[in-house]
């Protein structure tokens, strides 16, 4: 009875061996196939390829999308380059991913402007994701990431962006005004009359001195929308 009991621990033991690496190597593969998936859509928005971004959120237009808003948010923000300085992957359902990405906004003076965006990922069937507008995103995953979103901003990746954000607010803390100014100016459009417009689609931008104080530029979805 003890050698079976001992071989019974020996091939528990060895399931957990096998598993755990398993399970570790599967997230991680994961982790690193959003990211170059990301890479390709957030270099469209820095190239303004409305093409790319289209095919990539599986558009046939992105005219009147959050994606044409964070399109001209890109362009609002004038960065010479844009990096990913971190992803974390926040939920998956469904075939859904929903991943948290820390971006780092190269600008013109040399200067690196923290930013933290979500997207929502769904998976092809061919090993790849296709991005999805917040319009689009369905019901009840929405209401998830509504209910959820207080606790991601407890994550290590986000802490780590939000110190960057409040040094960054420090030293330049006009910038997030001229760029809310010019998004403006892009979207011809006063403040009121695109709160108006974002509030058709069931959005929010929120903009504003006392929501930049972490130098973020949000979209956000209002809770309504969910009800």
């Amino acid at each position: 009875m003890r050698n079976k009991g001992r071989y019974a621990a020996f091939l528990l033991c060895l399931f957990f061996l096998n598993v755990i690496p398993a399970y570790a190597y599967d997230e991680a593969k994961e982790k690193a196939s959003a990211e170059n998936f990301l890479k390709k859509v957030i270099k469209a928005y820095q190239e303004q390829s409305e093409t790319k971004l289209a095919k990539y959120y599986s558009l046939e237009d992105i005219e009147g999308s959050t994606v044409a808003f964070e399109e001209a948010l890109f362009r609002a923000i004038r960065a010479e380059e844009v990096r990913i300085d971190g992803i974390e992957c926040l939920q998956k359902e469904d075939g859904y991913l929903y991943v948290g990405v820390s971006l780092l906004f190269v600008l013109r003076d040399g200067g690196e402007m923290p930013f933290y965006e979500y997207f929502l990922l769904l998976e092809d069937g061919a090993g790849g994701y296709t991005a999805v507008p917040e319009e689009n995103y369905p019901y009840r995953i929405g209401k998830k990431i509504i209910k959820k979103k207080k606790e991601w901003e407890q994550t290590e990746l986000y802490n780590k962006y939000q110190d960057a954000a409040d040094a960054y607010m420090a030293s330049y803390p006009g910038y997030t005004d001229a760029v809310y100014e010019r998004l403006i100016l892009l979207l011809n459009t006063s403040p009121k009359e695109m709160k108006e417009s974002l509030n058709m689609t069931g959005t929010i931008f929120i903009m504003g001195i006392t929501q930049l104080m972490m130098l973020s530029i949000w979209i956000v979805k209002k809770d309504k929308y969910y009800d």
